[in-house]
């Protein structure tokens, strides 16, 4: 943990989620109450802190993350398509309106032999150089988030493998962070994992024809 962070609130979201203390978020694939195709946010106690729903039309690429305490909407995330890379733009609120843009995460390049996500805050307009990064495979639990300056604020622990059930994953936050800020990049992660994974299938098995098992973990080690 890089102690000039733990110093200043790092409040992207809002002050609410920034614990002065660190934190240990699970995603999960199923928990009570969530529909089927989103994440759950937990502790790690099981209580529901966000939860992701699917927004928008059927063909719509859009989430939001719902505060689980109050119900409301505090993040909307659409997919788009920028110069062939793909684009998550997330909003405050349940908008969807530029106006309420917080920030862009995009792939480091529209073709990629392992994962890797820039994320660039709406201020940074001109885009030169990333605000966040996001790295790792989120198939083999090593995703981690860092700043600019290569300080970490949050990655996936391994302390609680044994604890998790099947599709679920533990992320720990620095104090001071804004957890908010962190799920979104993690669900937004999770997108990317889960495109990935059917792109290795389809690839894998069309025309009848199927890879050694090997070699799709292997695919799903970098690509997802």
């Amino acid at each position: 943990m890089d102690v000039a962070l733990a110093s200043s609130s790092l409040a992207m979201v809002g002050p609410q989620y920034c614990a002065p203390y660190p934190l240990q978020l699970i995603f999960a694939e199923k928990a009570p109450g969530v529909k089927r195709k989103n994440l759950a946010v937990t502790d790690i106690f099981g209580n529901l802190i966000f939860r992701t729903e699917k927004a928008g039309s059927l063909f719509a690429h859009q989430r939001v993350i719902l505060d689980a305490a109050t119900g409301f909407v505090i993040l909307s995330a659409e997919k788009k398509m920028m110069d062939l890379n793909e684009e998550w733009h997330v909003f405050r609120g349940n908008s969807f309106d530029q106006r309420d843009l917080l920030f862009t995460v995009q792939r480091t390049a529209a073709v990629q032999i392992k994962t890797e996500l820039n994320v660039f805050l709406a201020t940074n307009m001109r885009k030169d150089a990333f605000d966040f990064k996001v790295e790792g495979s989120y198939y083999m639990g090593s995703c981690k988030i860092s700043s600019s300056d290569s300080s970490v604020i949050a990655e996936m622990s391994k302390e609680h493998d044994t604890k998790l059930k099947k599709g679920s994953v533990a992320v720990s936050v620095d104090p001071n962070t804004d957890f908010a800020f962190v799920a979104a990049l993690m669900v937004i992660r999770h997108e990317f994992h889960v495109e990935g994974k059917k792109m290795i299938f389809t690839a894998a098995f069309s025309g009848g024809t199927s890879v050694p098992a090997t070699v799709a973990k292997l695919a799903l080690r970098r690509l997802t």
